[in-house]
């Protein structure tokens, strides 16, 4: 008979497909309705349905539903894991945490770990569980939407903590998530976390504390709320039993009887909706018949009909929604807007940070640059004072020389030596300017890539580029072949190349 009224509401509902297909608001609304609507009757497959059709809109939209999206998928998650699917259920949790660091908002991430921690939780690895809850608190600020899910947090720490038989640490954590509750004014998630503390309290042997906390959150105990005053009952009966008091049987009895209401309860419910939804489908032929016989009259009032078919479509909608839905969806697009303040703030203290971090590398690579150039020039001054040295010792040679003929015959050699090496310099010259020429690309690449190299280094690298050899190296610096060498095994050394490695392929692929 249930079924049947069912399907008679989503009947109702298909008949306003064609405008929920034009009109993503109120097909988001509808949608999300649906889809509380059959979680709180447990009705957990009809519940994924429509909560798939609410995420595939948010995914339709610009800024893809945002946090709304966030809640989306671990609503769908978690009623897998009420079915029984873990493997769905896993599925959306990794879809979820990606999605949230993709966003890469603090408040995005706490709630993915958070509710992979509550699924390990339900799965019983409380370890893993314990870690992702930890994850979660490294991303807590200190603005009140955060507190509140410190609050959460620490609540399902107590409660993994006590199922690991760690009772200590869950009292600390339930004792946590009382003084957040109490200081944001947060009446029903104080009376839930105390009556979920008694069982700790109990093995802790604080049963004179657990008594006090019990009669102190049963006069907040809301008449409309059954199910928290189910709870309430079940833990009085732990803690008559502990106490061993002949009224744990009378808790337990009226446990019991408040369990039967709550199937009850249920059964009246659906059977309100159905009327409602009863009357609504009365209205909703009569507007049809009169929409249609304005639409065979006068087919330029098109306009006016839409306006009244979206206001029958609103009528019907606020039976479906609840208050508490458009409350809550103002509370988030608060901490929304609290999160992007602060975050903006963040961001311009970090780009002033880097802005001083670039100064000083600039002024240290500066400072680099010129130590480089003295360098550079002081092995210069040295190669020409090499050759003035060699040069000098042939002459000292040559002054101990005795033969004439032998005198000559070296004195000739070393002035064509010396003509040789100032016809090399002129020679040079041309060559090297085109050696720049063909490196004037990849001299610019390779001060990119290796800014700490000299100027006389990246000609070198320009040189090995042209594969010269290290002779034709040694000529065009006007260098001995053992110093050119020595100059290679410096350049290797500074770009970190191993010895087997190959410089020209190095170079080459700059």
């Amino acid at each position: 008979m249930e079924q049947q009224r069912e399907d008679i509401i989503l009947e109702q509902l298909n008949s306003f497909q064609d405008h929920l297909d034009n009109n993503l608001d109120d097909a988001l609304w509808a949608y999300d309705a649906l889809a509380k609507y059959y979680w709180n009757r447990r009705a957990h497959e009809q519940s994924i349905r429509f909560y798939k059709k609410v995420l595939q809109l948010y995914r339709s939209k610009e800024d893809q539903g945002g946090i709304e999206q966030l809640f989306c998928l671990g609503s769908i998650a978690f009623q897998y894991v009420a079915i029984g699917d873990t493997s769905k259920a896993m599925d959306y949790l990794d879809t979820c945490l990606n999605y949230a660091k993709e966003v890469g908002d603090d408040f995005y991430l706490v709630h993915a770990f958070n509710n992979l921690g509550l699924y390990y939780g339900y799965n019983q690895d409380y370890v893993k569980a314990l870690n992702e809850f930890k994850e979660a608190q490294l991303y807590l600020g200190s603005s009140k939407s955060d507190s509140i899910l410190a609050a959460a947090i620490y609540g399902n720490m107590g409660r993994v903590y006590h199922s690991l038989g760690q009772y200590q640490l869950a009292e600390k954590n339930y004792r946590l998530n009382l003084d957040y509750d109490q200081k944001l004014g947060e009446n029903t998630d104080y009376v839930v976390t105390a009556i979920q503390f008694v069982p700790t309290l109990i093995k802790r042997n604080k049963l004179s504390e657990a008594q006090r906390l019990l009669e102190a959150v049963k006069t907040e105990l809301s008449p409309q709320n059954k199910e928290i005053k189910y709870d309430w009952l079940i833990a009085a009966t732990h803690l008559a039993i502990a106490q061993k008091d002949s009224k744990a049987q009378d808790w337990l009895t009226e446990a019991q009887e408040l369990s039967f209401q709550l199937n009850q309860t249920q059964r009246i419910e659906l059977n309100k909706v159905y009327s409602e939804m009863m009357d609504k489908k009365l209205e909703l032929s009569k507007s049809e018949a009169e929409i249609k016989r304005i639409q065979a009259d006068q087919l330029s009032k098109k306009r006016i009909i839409r306006y009244q078919q979206l206001a029958l479509l609103l009528l019907v909608l606020v039976t479906l929604a609840s208050i508490l839905v458009a409350l809550y969806r103002k509370q988030v697009l608060e901490r929304k807007k609290q999160l992007e303040t602060a975050n903006l703030q963040n961001a311009l203290a970090e780009q002033e940070l880097e802005n001083e971090a670039l100064k000083a590398a600039k002024l240290e690579l500066e400072l680099n640059y010129k130590d480089r150039d003295v360098t550079n020039l002081a092995m210069v001054v040295q190669e020409k004072h090499d050759l003035q040295h060699l040069w000098s010792e042939r002459l000292k040679k040559l002054y101990g020389l005795r033969d004439l003929e032998s005198l000559k015959k070296e004195l000739k050699a070393l002035m064509q030596e010396v003509e040789g090496n100032e016809r090399i310099d002129k020679e040079k010259l041309p060559l090297k300017q085109k050696v720049d020429e063909l490196n004037t690309a990849f001299y610019e690449k390779l001060a990119s890539s290796y800014p700490e190299l000299s100027k006389n280094e990246r000609e070198l690298c320009g040189m090995i580029r042209l594969n010269m050899t290290t002779k034709e190296i040694a000529t065009l610096k006007n260098i001995t072949a053992g110093s050119a060498k020595v100059m290679l095994h410096r350049l290797r050394k500074k770009l970190e190349i191993d010895s087997k490695e190959e410089l020209y392929l190095l170079i080459s692929r700059v």
